[in-house]
């Protein structure tokens, strides 16, 4: 970490967590033109000053024993927030503001995406999904736990009671990367699936034509993710009613996997 005025810095430059609570989590945009993004600390928690625990962590201590805390690891494209509760007259609902170039959609797996809107003359958007809810009582038993969106900003929502082992640990974690998220309607994944069962494995270019994506090293990167990752995501997210997504950033690897179809609150079948 390094300390600057607006301050704690992850080592790789890409993300600055703010002095208090009340600061925001500032990660870079993609040319100096661009405003950072920003995500905040959960609202419900009112701990202290920023402190640096290890190499990547800044704890924001409690300033009474029963208070909530808070930890934060920055770095390599993650984000992670560690919600420490006391007691049982603690908050059950956590509130995390996004940027309001994000726009969060929670999917049935219970993780949620956030999709850039974009920004006139952004060279790339930013995309980021949160990891699944969880939470574990001090047994290191899973508390019933899971996320809501409410008014463009992310709730964690813990379900402990008076007979729950404290103090419970809960753990948001945001994936981001600077790159494109291709989504697949119902019938666009029900046609790769098709293709696959076909025996077609080079529908390369057709995926890339339907999703606008240039020939060459762009549409290489459907080839990268392997067709095989995309086939045989396509035959289970027909069998389960739900579409494929392909996250593609600029730097890695491809993402493949399946997810709510667009235009629905469930599963396929438009």
């Amino acid at each position: 970490m390094t300390k600057t005025a607006k301050g704690l810095t992850a080592e790789t430059g890409e993300a600055t967590a703010p002095t208090s609570v009340s600061g925001d989590i500032s990660v870079p945009g993609p040319g100096a033109a661009t405003k950072p993004y920003t995500f905040s600390l959960p609202d419900e928690v009112t701990a202290g000053s920023a402190a640096q625990a290890t190499d990547d962590t800044i704890v924001y201590g409690a300033s009474k024993a029963t208070d909530t805390s808070l930890a934060v690891r920055l770095g390599n494209g993650v984000l992670q927030q560690v919600i420490t509760i006391k007691d049982a007259a603690a908050s059950h609902a956590y509130t995390f503001h996004v940027d309001s170039r994000l726009t969060p959609s929670p999917s049935t797996d219970g993780d949620v995406m956030l999709t850039s809107k974009g920004e006139a003359g952004a060279a790339s958007a930013l995309n980021a999904s949160v990891a699944k809810a969880w939470a574990l009582d001090a047994n290191a038993k899973p508390v019933p736990t899971h996320y809501e969106v409410r008014q463009g900003s992310i709730v964690q929502v813990i379900d402990f009671t008076a007979d729950t082992a404290f103090p419970v640990t809960a753990d948001p974690t945001y994936w981001y990367w600077w790159g494109e998220r291709i989504v697949s309607t119902w019938s666009q994944t029900k046609q790769i699936k098709a293709f696959a069962d076909a025996g077609n494995y080079g529908y390369a270019p057709w995926f890339c034509g339907i999703f606008g994506i240039a020939a060459g090293a762009a549409c290489g990167l459907v080839m990268t993710a392997g067709i095989n990752a995309i086939s045989n995501q396509a035959r289970y997210g027909v069998a389960h009613g739900k579409c494929l997504y392909e996250d593609v950033p600029f730097v890695g690897a491809p993402r493949v996997y399946t997810g709510t179809c667009p235009g629905t609150s469930g599963g396929g079948g438009v």
